[in-house]
């Protein structure tokens, strides 16, 4: 089940580290949320 979890956060980090320089902030804090979001899920 972990395993799902980290696939599914690579398939949205890759995209946002080829894109990152174009994002700015609001790609650095959507990837923030997403991160806190699945760090949270597997904590509980």
């Amino acid at each position: 089940m972990i395993f799902i979890v980290f696939d599914i956060e690579i398939i949205f980090f890759y995209p946002w580290a080829i894109a990152h320089g174009d994002l700015g902030l609001f790609g650095l804090g959507a990837v923030l949320i997403f991160s806190a979001a699945v760090f949270e899920s597997l904590c509980t």
